[in-house]
């Protein structure tokens, strides 16, 4: 169980990580800004989402922080985050997927 917490935090950490240099950081005004949604179905309710769901979601928050606005071929983007308790269960997935789908109609979605 430690090990597989552990190997969740180093991907965590590795795609704040990979993100954070692929996009840049560039601090820019709400002008022109365009919002990407960006969906975490993550176990935010019991052990679980203590141990794993809100440092998780923490951690995605920081590096959305720290991304701020970025600039793609000319043009300003920022993540939009919103986050989902699947309870830590395939059929809390799968629900959470599918609203992140049709409610949100996410670009992005991170389980």
């Amino acid at each position: 169980m430690t090990r597989l917490l552990s190997l969740t935090g180093i991907a965590v950490l590795c795609l704040a990580l990979v993100i954070g240099v692929a996009c840049g950081g560039d601090e820019a005004g709400e002008e022109g800004v365009t919002e990407l949604k960006f969906g975490g179905a993550l176990p935010l309710s019991g052990a679980a989402g203590a141990v794993i769901g809100i440092p998780a979601k923490n951690a995605v928050e920081i590096m959305n922080e720290f991304i701020g606005d970025f600039e793609v071929g000319g043009e300003l983007y920022r993540w939009d985050l919103i986050f989902e308790d699947n309870y830590f269960s395939g059929e809390g997935g799968a629900t959470t997927s599918v609203k992140f789908i049709s409610e949100y109609g996410l670009e992005l979605i991170m389980h």
